[in-house]
């Protein structure tokens, strides 16, 4: 069969292309709840029957861990490389002190189903569940104890601003206590309803009944919250009436939470919202939607992530580099804030390289099979400097050793071609 090459110039060419997501194998087909790294190379995600699964190499591998539990885990973090908490249904709390080697199941003395956990250094940390449960550590996790919410609904996310602000967001069943929005400034050790009910939200979902599902603040004063609403039923004994998602809403707070504003509407569940800094987020969904913004939430855009199971939780490691987890072991990752490298056209060819030019380490992105392909870079008199067989849809080159210049990267098989140029410094 015959080969073709596409000849590209990926140097100088203007425009963002597609966003940019690659599928990571995650080693589970369990649906994961939370996915957490504690350095650019390590870290850890949890989901149905106890799965906890781990990598060490920045996504590429990732293995199975033992939990010694079979309930599902739906929240996770870390304090440091070492330690690190896990928790989920009827209670389940476990907790690693060597980076998830091995996992202890600490008893609480409850079988609430626990929903996310957070701490703000390595003593003081917050869970928080069903039935207006929140629990609270000074000791590192060594004790914990219940904490008053002044709520009895399912509360869902647990985010702290800093050593002394903390919030708690609610998706109740109940139809009469919605938006439920909790705050503690002393570190968690008591809580106050910072508002309550559909009047505090800049705009009312078209639904009957809204969930806020997520909580992020990067620090005392900047925060967002996500949710959706639901058609259903008006009132207790109304069973006529389909649940259906009908909105979906992302509010931003530049005060503390004493005011929102509300960004956008969205047809679509929207469950998991994490940020780095006040300028740039990202939440994720159903469907598989990815949400960016760049400018403090007063827009945001759509990624593409390839795929259409539910998103359930978005980390980023640094400003580039991030993934999200979701249903049927979805493992994505990005090391260019989701979007291609500077390769002109995105549908011009199958490769995106970036940076380039490039110093150190040139990230290569292959959008389509990597079946028996390799790679290939050449100098300008075509001696070749470096040969790679692909065995992934994503590489990182080393090209530090490189002296200055421009060379020629090659991606073939037996029925296709393509050569781009790169500029090292």
């Amino acid at each position: 069969m015959r080969t073709f090459c596409i000849f590209l110039i990926a140097l100088g060419v203007s425009g963002i292309a597609n966003a940019q997501w690659i599928r990571l194998n995650s080693a589970t087909e369990q649906d994961l709840y939370s996915v957490y790294f504690i350095s650019p190379a390590k870290g850890y995600a949890v989901g149905d029957q106890g799965t906890i699964v781990n990598t060490m190499n920045g996504g590429k591998d990732w293995e199975a861990q033992v939990s010694g539990t079979n309930f599902k885990l739906t929240s996770l973090c870390f304090t440091d490389s070492l330690t690190g908490y896990a928790v989920g249904e009827k209670g389940t709390l476990l907790s690693t002190a060597d980076g998830g080697i091995n996992w202890v199941l600490q008893s609480i003395g409850t079988e609430v189903n626990f929903n996310s956990v957070s701490f703000s250094d390595l003593l003081h940390g917050l869970i928080v569940g069903d039935a207006g449960t929140i629990l609270y550590t000074e000791d590192g996790g060594d004790t914990w104890v219940q904490q008053a919410s002044g709520v009895t609904t399912t509360l869902s996310s647990v985010c702290f601003a800093d050593t002394g602000a903390a919030y708690i967001t609610s998706n109740s069943e109940d139809w009469n206590t919605e938006g439920i929005l909790l705050k503690s400034v002393n570190g968690g050790r008591s809580w106050s309803i910072l508002a309550l009910g559909r009047n505090w939200l800049p705009v009312v979902p078209k639904g009957l009944h809204f969930y806020l599902t997520s909580v992020c603040f990067t620090d005392s004063v900047n925060g967002c919250i996500v949710g959706y609403g639901v058609e259903g039923p008006q009132g207790p004994g109304d069973e006529v009436a389909l649940r259906r998602i009908s909105d979906s809403f992302i509010l931003i707070t530049t005060d503390g939470g004493l005011s929102w504003t509300e960004t956008e509407g969205y047809g679509s569940k929207l469950l998991a919202v994490h940020s780095l800094s006040p300028d740039s987020g990202y939440v994720v969904g159903d469907k598989g939607n990815i949400l960016r913004t760049t400018n403090v939430g007063d827009e945001w855009s759509g990624q593409k992530s390839g795929i259409t199971q539910t998103l359930r939780s978005v980390f980023f490691v640094d400003s580039l580099t991030g993934y999200t987890a979701g249903d049927e072991g979805i493992l994505l990752k990005t090391t260019n804030a989701g979007f291609s490298g500077p390769a002109g056209d995105a549908d011009a060819g199958f490769i995106r390289l970036y940076p380039n030019p490039v110093n150190t380490e040139l990230t290569v992105m292959i959008q389509n099979s990597v079946n028996q392909c390799s790679l290939i870079v050449t100098n300008e008199n075509g001696a070749e400097v470096i040969v790679q067989q692909i065995e992934d849809n994503f590489l990182v080159l080393n090209v530090a050793g490189l002296t200055s210049g421009v060379y020629f990267l090659k991606f073939f098989n037996d029925d296709f071609c393509e050569v781009e140029k790169i500029v090292k410094l």
